[in-house]
């Protein structure tokens, strides 16, 4: 079972924030071993699952400095000394003394620096903004419409094989980054494209229906990068190989 905050976006400060907040929550009488299972929600003689929290707690807080380093400007000391007390406090925590000893360093200055470092890196990491995550799933959804086109369309297996293939992987990147994994959105589109653009020929000889749904799918491709940016400029920005493929599907 994976702790709530863990799925929260891709914000790696954003999701040391829940934690934190979970932490200081906890009674601190509590064995530091029994509030690590209660973090995790786990059962409290599951070492590997607590170790393996601890683990991920700790690589939030190095992608959280790498993050912080490479998009902060000037003093960055307010952002990364949260991350600095968290890093001592999994390193040196004693499973069998008192959550105390762990909650004093999720105190209201770490929590106040987290909160700081989760605005800082909220543009950076936009499936944390509702209306990012809203508009990735509605997109979803459209891939998800599309595929089943695909299938029920005269095109030919292999055009359908490849059609799906590469949807399916769009769609499939797409809800992984909204659940806290790597943004693969452009890898992932480019690959799309590329395939496409080495069948054009076969497409071509396509039904009028086939050319229909090959084009319906390059203009969802021509604007899968856009789903997961805030800014407008970039939002009206087409896939330029995308852009030169489409005069060759005749429909």
């Amino acid at each position: 079972m994976t702790a709530w905050w863990m799925s929260e976006g891709n914000n790696p400060v954003g999701k040391l924030l829940r934690f934190a907040e979970e932490g200081a929550r906890i009674q601190g009488t509590m064995t530091t071993n029994d509030a690590w299972a209660a973090i995790f929600g786990c059962h409290i003689v599951d070492t590997l699952k607590i170790a393996r929290g601890i683990s991920d707690i700790y690589e939030l807080v190095q992608a959280g400095k790498k993050a912080i380093i490479d998009n902060a400007k000037g003093e960055i000391t307010i952002y990364l000394t949260p991350l600095f007390s968290i890093e001592v406090m999994l390193t040196s925590c004693d499973f069998i003394s008192q959550w105390q000893d762990c909650k004093n360093y999720l105190n209201c200055v770490t929590l106040q620096g987290l909160v700081f470092g989760n605005h800082l890196l909220s543009n950076c990491y936009p499936a944390a903004d509702a209306e990012i995550r809203q508009k990735i799933i509605t997109f979803t959804e459209k891939l998800s419409k599309l595929l089943q086109e695909c299938l029920d369309s005269d095109l030919s297996d292999e055009l359908k094989l490849l059609f799906t293939k590469h949807l399916e992987a769009i769609r499939a990147g797409l809800l992984s980054y909204l659940a806290g994994g790597p943004d693969k959105i452009e890898e992932l589109s480019d690959q799309a494209v590329g395939a496409i653009a080495r069948n054009v020929s076969e497409i071509q000889e396509a039904s009028p229906e086939g050319q229909r749904m090959a084009k319906k799918v390059l203009e969802t491709l021509s604007v899968t990068n856009q789903i997961i940016t805030k800014t407008q400029e970039l939002a009206t920005r087409a896939h330029p190989i995308v852009e030169k493929l489409l005069p060759f599907i005749t429909t």
